[in-house]
């Protein structure tokens, strides 16, 4: 006597498809996920805490970048630069020069020497006051 056994194909099919189905998203989560720039790079974060409304940044630059047509605004306005580019002699010692309106049409800059670190935000502001007595001058200071 011969018995006829049936494969449950049911069942099969069903965790052949919930394998399928959980394969197919990790595809899609892996090759959706985009690098951050952020993450591999060092950023630069300007920030113009002057009190004079008409003292905007114009420019920073340090080596291998210029960043120029800024308009970072007094009061706390500002900006960030992811430096992607990579630097010569490495994230060191290395000299942010920030130039800004000193009075109408005449402009002036200050300069720090500062570390950067990948996937770091390194901050600096300038700050100060001018033309007051007692007044320290307008300098660059790093924030972090």
């Amino acid at each position: 006597m011969e018995k006829n056994i049936k494969p449950n194909n049911s069942k099969y099919l069903m965790k052949l498809s919930v394998l399928l189905i959980l394969f197919g998203l990790s595809i899609i989560h892996t090759s959706c996920k985009k690098d951050n720039p952020e993450d591999k790079y060092p950023t630069l974060k300007v920030t113009n805490d002057l009190e004079d409304d008409w003292r905007s940044i114009t420019a920073v630059s340090l080596v291998g970048y210029t960043f120029d047509n800024l308009d970072i605004q007094p009061f706390g306005d500002s900006q960030s630069f992811i430096l992607d580019e990579g630097m010569s002699g490495g994230y060191e010692n290395i000299n942010v020069t920030v130039r800004y309106i000193r009075y109408t049409g005449v402009s002036a800059s200050r300069s720090l020497k500062i570390d950067f670190f990948d996937g770091e935000t390194t901050s600096i502001k300038l700050t100060g006051c001018d033309g007051a007595e007692g007044c320290p001058g307008i300098y660059l200071e790093q924030v972090n």
